[in-house]
């Protein structure tokens, strides 16, 4: 809730829509829009002149892998950065926070998404008055009569 209490973020989303995230922030500065950071810009924008780089440490980046694996639904990638972090005497309880974060992510994107496709298939509905799918309307089609339309 921080995150979108921001008066930068509030601005961007009022602007550019969920469907523009994630939105990447440096010091209150817009890094990046729309897509997630290369691990060279990321590089770059730690070391940029004035600031000090900030070392990612086996722990943190474990934390980073474990809460992307929740965030992909990857149960493998899970199973093997808990076991890697625990080895790295990362705690249960901060394991914990990163999977909270990665759910969130996850949720986010999953809540997101079909609001998205709602609206752009709401747009299309409205510009079209007959399907594209085999020529007729869904309601046509039925489960017996099979095709794309169900």
């Amino acid at each position: 809730m921080a995150f979108a209490e921001n008066p930068v973020v509030k601005v961007f989303l009022e602007q550019s829509g969920a469907e523009a995230l994630p939105l990447i922030l440096i010091d209150g500065a817009v890094m990046l829009s729309g897509r997630y950071p290369s691990r060279s810009e990321l590089a770059h924008w730690l070391n940029r002149a004035g600031s000090a780089a900030i070392p990612l440490t086996e722990q943190t980046a474990e934390l980073i892998a474990l809460g992307a694996s929740i965030a992909a639904g990857c149960e493998p990638c899970f199973k093997f950065h808990y076991d890697k972090a625990r080895k790295l005497g990362v705690s249960n309880e901060i394991m914990l926070e990163a999977v909270t974060l990665g759910n969130m992510v996850k949720q986010a994107s999953g809540k997101n998404m079909p609001e998205q496709a709602h609206r752009i298939l709401d747009k299309q509905s409205a510009d079209k008055t007959a399907s594209t799918c085999g020529g007729s309307s869904p309601a046509e089609k039925t489960a017996d009569t099979g095709g794309c339309c169900r």
